[in-house]
C-alpha cells in the first residue's frame, strides 16, 4: 500500500514539474520580469543574463541601469499646496466650465451660473484633498525604500544604493533588510518577510523557492518572490531582481495613487479634441456631481 501511495506521489511530481516546465517556455521573454515566479530558477538565469554564483559584471549593470532607469519611485519633492491648487485649476475641463459659468452670469440666468460655479469649486476642493492625500502616501512610500543594497557582482558582494540596483542582479537579503527590488529567490534559509504593506497580511510569510507553479496565482501566494519595500523579519536568502522601481508591486500601487480620480471628465487629447467631446466631457462631469 506504502509502495503505490509513493508512486502515485511521485507520478504527480513528474506530471506536475512536466506541466511548469511547459506552461514556463510558453511565456514571452518580454513577459518573463512579470511571470518570474512561474518560471524554473535555471531559466530565471539566462533570460536575465545572470550567473548564480558570479551575478552580473559591472558593465553589465551599467547598461542595464542606463536602460531601465535608477530604482526608486520617483524623484523627492516638497509637496506645495500652491502647485496641486494649480494643477487643478489651470486644466481644459475647467477652463470650459469657467467660461461657460461667466456666459451665464452675463446674460443674467444666475441659477446655471450658480450650478456650474459649485461644480468648479466642489472638483477643485475634492481633486486637490485627493491629490494632496496622494502625495503624502506617496513621500511616505519613498521613506521606506532602503538606501542601500547588497549585491553580487564580478563574483564578490558589493554595497550600493538601492537606486543603482537593476534587473539580473542578484541581491543578498538578511533579517532587518527592506527589500530593494522584486526579486525572483533561488536561495533561502528560514527566510520570512513582512509583506503588510504590500498585501495586508499580518504575519510574516515563510518563502520557499523549490515552490512551483503552473498557472498564475494571486501576488500574496507566490512564495518563491519577494517584494520591494518588504522587510525580511526572519532568516536570509540571495534573490535575482526582476523588476525594479515603478514596475515593481509597491510601484504600481504607487502609480495608482499618481492616478487619482477627481469628479470631472477630463479630455484626453485636447490637441485634436473637438467640441462634441468637450460637450460630452461636461455631461459627464455633471452627472459625476449628481449622480
Amino acid at each position: 500500500m506504502a509502495v503505490s501511495i509513493s508512486t502515485e506521489k511521485n507520478d504527480y511530481n513528474k506530471s506536475h514539474l512536466s506541466n511548469v516546465i511547459s506552461f514556463s517556455s510558453s511565456i514571452d521573454p518580454s513577459e518573463a520580469a512579470t511571470k518570474s515566479y512561474l518560471i524554473p530558477i535555471s531559466n530565471c538565469l539566462k533570460l536575465f543574463g545572470t550567473s548564480e554564483t558570479h551575478g552580473l559584471s559591472n558593465e553589465q549593470a551599467a547598461k542595464l541601469l542606463a536602460t531601465y532607469g535608477p530604482n526608486n519611485l520617483g524623484e523627492e519633492a516638497k509637496i506645495s499646496l500652491l502647485n496641486i491648487l494649480a494643477r487643478q485649476i489651470f486644466n481644459a475641463m475647467i477652463l470650459v466650465l469657467v467660461i461657460a459659468m461667466i456666459i451665464s452670469f452675463a446674460i443674467k440666468d444666475w441659477i446655471t451660473g450658480g450650478v456650474i460655479a459649485f461644480i468648479i469649486g466642489l472638483n477643485v476642493f475634492v481633486g486637490a484633498q485627493q491629490e494632496f492625500k496622494a502625495e503624502k502616501t506617496m513621500s511616505s512610500l519613498k521613506n521606506l525604500s532602503s538606501p542601500s543594497a547588497t549585491v553580487i557582482r564580478n563574483g564578490t558582494e558589493q554595497t550600493i544604493p538601492s537606486e543603482e540596483v537593476v534587473p539580473g542582479d542578484l541581491v543578498v537579503i538578511k533579517v532587518g533588510d527592506t527589500i530593494p527590488a522584486d526579486l525572483r529567490l533561488i536561495e533561502t534559509h528560514n527566510l520570512e518577510t513582512d509583506e503588510a504593506l504590500l498585501t495586508g497580511e499580518s504575519l510574516p510569510v515563510a518563502k520557499d523557492v523549490s515552490q512551483i507553479y503552473d498557472h498564475e496565482i494571486p501576488v500574496g501566494d507566490r512564495l518563491n518572490l519577494a517584494y520591494s519595500s518588504s522587510t525580511v523579519s526572519k532568516g536570509r536568502g540571495i534573490g535575482i531582481v526582476v523588476l525594479t522601481g515603478m514596475n515593481t508591486e509597491i510601484g504600481k500601487i504607487a502609480s495608482a495613487l499618481n492616478t487619482g480620480n477627481t469628479l470631472i471628465k477630463r479630455v484626453e487629447n485636447k490637441d485634436d479634441a473637438n467640441a462634441k467631446e468637450y460637450a460630452s466631457a461636461f455631461g459627464t462631469s455633471v452627472l459625476n456631481i449628481i449622480g
